[in-house]
């Protein structure tokens, strides 16, 4: 694989919604594959003690959660079909994402070079397929 491009503007673009994309499946992981429930309420008069309470019974429940606001459901599980869960999780993925791709210009010039080669791997993939096709 030849990874001597140089990362422009439009492989930092492109990089924007293939992390939304990442973090949209960890939007439907977390909403999925939860069993037990991230918010009991338990002291729903003792808003603090509740979310500090939360914080101890949940792996999934945190600071970060009680801060930006996360949106639970009347059970206390994630909220899947939340806007805001999951601009959460594009703000989780897209700002540490384009952090690290600034921060190392190597690991840029790599993404810079599998970018541009994809269109090519693409394009074999689609001849390939198209050669190979059995109409029965």
């Amino acid at each position: 694989m030849d990874t001597s491009a140089e990362a422009g503007i439009i492989h930092y673009l492109l990089a924007v919604p293939l992390l939304m994309v990442l973090g949209t499946l960890g939007h439907c992981f977390r909403a999925w594959f939860n069993v037990l429930p991230d918010k009991l309420d338990l002291f729903p008069h003792r808003p603090g003690f509740s979310s500090a309470f939360d914080a101890m019974w949940s792996n999934n429940y945190s600071f970060w959660d009680m801060l930006v606001g996360t949106e639970y459901d009347d059970n206390g599980y994630y909220e899947f079909f939340s806007f805001k869960n999951l601009r959460t999780q594009w703000l989780w993925t897209v700002a540490p994402g384009l952090a690290v791709l600034f921060s190392y210009a190597d690991l840029a010039n790599a993404y810079a070079g599998v970018v541009n080669a994809a269109p090519g791997w693409l394009w074999n993939l689609l001849v390939y397929r198209i050669q190979n096709m059995k109409l029965y």
